[in-house]
């Protein structure tokens, strides 16, 4: 996946995505300087320059005070310079905020079908939380009791049927399982449930077991598969 935040920019496009950002709990803006140096320099500092160069009615000596000038001039709109310049300060703030955000999430390595719900997908989910899309291969972590009373954790591919896919609309073959017939829907429903996920066969097991965890598959080793 292309990477977006970067502080070594090779392009305009990359300069645009990377223009503002936070460096010592504050937004900086890079290049932001006057010449011929046009070094990075503090929001703050940035707005004190168009205050300056462009005559704006807010008091600059106090870096809270003036944030909060620009905020209040926000409800100027375009209307007014110090409305147009309250438009940039805010939306300088809220981009630098955004971009940390999105640096720290590319800093991971991670490809956006591995995080869902903030979560990562390496780890195990538990099925008080949520489930997983019905017939879709997942691992499962379950909780076997044992004829000596203690317990055993079991891990298999399975998958999770919803209890509303008809055997006519399912993906596999269900011809070897016996199921009720429902007359609202004039067809078979596989039961909702956990389910052994057939890999090599169409013959299917329910998870007799308490399932507790599963976690999504990791995806195949990129490259071409071999002959």
């Amino acid at each position: 996946m292309k990477r977006f935040t970067t502080d070594t920019s090779e392009s305009n496009m990359e300069s645009a995505y990377n223009l503002f950002y936070i460096k010592d709990q504050e937004t900086w803006v890079r290049g932001g300087g006057p010449e011929p140096d046009y070094a990075d320099i503090s929001l703050y500092d940035f707005m004190r320059r168009i205050v300056d160069i462009h005559e704006l009615d807010i008091e600059t000596s106090d870096n809270g005070e003036m944030g909060e000038q620009f905020y209040e001039r926000l409800l100027d709109g375009v209307d007014t310079k110090e409305g147009v310049a309250a438009l940039l300060y805010a939306s300088a703030w809220a981009f630098s905020v955004l971009r940390e955000e999105l640096k720290a999430y590319e800093d991971t390595g991670l490809n956006p079908e591995e995080i869902t719900d903030g979560k990562l997908l390496t780890g195990w989910i538990p099925v008080s939380e949520r489930l997983p899309e019905s017939e879709t291969p997942v691992f499962i972590c379950a909780t076997r009791k044992l004829s000596n009373g203690k317990e055993a954790q079991i891990r298999s591919l399975a998958m999770y049927e919803g209890g509303k896919t008809t055997t006519d609309n399912s993906a596999f073959d269900w011809n070897n399982v016996d199921f009720e017939y429902d007359e609202k829907s004039d067809s078979f429903v596989v039961p909702e449930g956990w389910w052994e996920y057939p890999v090599y066969s169409e013959s299917f097991s329910s998870v007799d077991d308490f399932v507790t965890h599963w976690m999504p598959m990791p995806e195949p080793p990129k490259g071409d598969a071999p002959i």
